[in-house]
């Protein structure tokens, strides 16, 4: 996904502000078959999904970074969603860059695709776990 818009701020030594994310650009790095990447990308924007079509964006507040974790909340779906996740900030004169590897886990938002189909549990579901890769470098203006 690509994020549109964002900008972090250091008020009595911590970092917060926030970000948003254009869900309409969801793009699967992992399929080279350019007829699955294709189809996967486009269930995933579907209503049984992330429902892009009425949720187009999804906006990331982030709450304070310290040098090991990040209190964010997530508004996606409908939903505003709390962690606290890894996150190791590493300073360089003016320029701050952000990186880390978490999950959060959308159930609460009941995603008609990760949910078990009664009528057939034999066909299992998909998991409502989103994985996030963050490498965010911020240049002070």
């Amino acid at each position: 996904v690509s994020v549109t818009e964002g900008e972090l701020h250091l008020e009595g030594g911590v970092y917060s502000g926030g970000f948003v994310v254009d869900m309409t650009t969801i793009n699967n790095l992992d399929i080279e078959d350019e007829t699955y990447k294709t189809k996967l990308e486009v269930h995933l924007k579907d209503p049984d999904y992330f429902n892009t079509e009425e949720f187009p964006i999804t906006k990331v507040a982030v709450e304070g970074v310290n040098f090991e974790e990040a209190n964010i909340r997530v508004h996606a779906l409908g939903l505003a969603i709390e962690r606290t996740v890894p996150i190791k900030a590493t300073f360089d004169g003016d320029n701050v860059s952000l990186t880390g590897e978490f999950e959060i886990d959308f159930e609460e938002a009941k995603m008609p695709g990760t949910q078990l189909n009664p009528e057939a549990p034999e066909n299992g579901s998909v998991s409502s776990k989103v994985k996030f890769k963050v490498n965010v470098v911020l240049v002070k203006k």
